[in-house]
This record gives C-alpha cells, structure tokens and sequence, in this order.
C-alpha cells in the first residue's frame, strides 16, 4: 500500500508517504533533523528511461524539490530577510551553487568593497543581514555578479588544460 503524494506515490526507506507532504513533516516522520536527499526517496509507479532534456512533470517530485530548496537555501541562509528581490536571486543562487563558500564569498565582498567588518563565517546572520539591506542594492548586486563572473571565469581558466 502506498500513499499518493499530490497524485503521485513515493516512499521513503519502504516506507509510505503521506500526501501533503513536506520536507518539515518529512523530517517528523522520519524522526531527524537530517536533511533527507532526493536518492533516498522512490516512486512508487513505473520508471523507464528519460529522453535526453525531456522535462520531468511530476507534480509530487516537483513540489518536493521546491520544498527542499525552500529549506535546505532559502531558509537556512534568511532569503526572507533580504529587502532587494535581485539580491535575494543572486545570493540564493550562489549559496545553491557554492553552499557556504558561496555566503562567505558574499561576505568577503562586504568587507572589501563596502568597508565593511563581517566574520567570514558563511552565515547569514543579523550582522550580514543589516549590511547587506544597508547597501545601495544595484552596487551591491553588480558587485556581487562582477566578482561571481571573475571567480567563475578562473575556474574555467585552471579546467581549461583538463578539459580541452
């Protein structure tokens, strides 16, 4: 017996899932505070081969993607707390991408380019989220992208040798 998640079905270590779910309620049912990876979650129907760059339109699979990011980045680095929607984005991105380097990276931008004197801790906290809001948001945002372009052009740089 398996129990259908927003029309589709999945368990958990053989376990079924209640429908509604969330990663909140995940953490409840499973009994830690863990995060739980998608690899550890099954569908319950029939699965087959993907064509390349199809997209995947499963209403469960897809609510619970979003439910992870929403805690696993937006909450944990306080997305909600930053006033400018544009830094919201490409802070959220970074911190996906690099996870705590990538909040750090931010940081050590504040320090450098907007005298600044955060602990470069990787978390946002009240401090970073006072400087960050207290900042001219378009400076900041095109700060943050110009160092983001620079730090991903040297990595192609140094990859450039292994992957030509």
């Amino acid at each position: 017996m398996y129990l259908s998640a927003n029309r589709h079905e999945f368990r958990l270590a053989g376990e079924c899932l209640p429908s509604g779910l969330t990663w909140h309620n995940l953490t409840e049912i499973t009994g830690t505070i863990k995060p739980i990876s998608l690899a550890q979650i099954e569908p319950c129907y029939p699965t087959g081969k993907i064509k390349h760059n199809a997209k995947i339109d499963i209403d469960g699979l897809t609510f619970l993607v979003k439910e992870f990011y929403r805690h696993t980045f937006y909450h944990k680095y306080q997305m909600e707390s930053i006033n400018n929607g544009a830094l919201q984005k490409i802070i959220f991105d970074w911190c996906v991408n690099s996870g705590r380097w990538g909040s750090r990276r931010v940081q050590r931008i504040l320090n450098q380019f907007f005298d600044t004197d955060l602990r470069l801790d990787g978390i946002i906290g009240k401090n970073t989220l006072k400087t960050i809001n207290a900042c001219e948001p378009e400076s900041l945002f095109n700060t943050i992208k110009a160092v983001w372009i620079n730090d991903y052009q040297t990595i192609a740089k140094k990859a450039k040798g292994v992957v030509e």
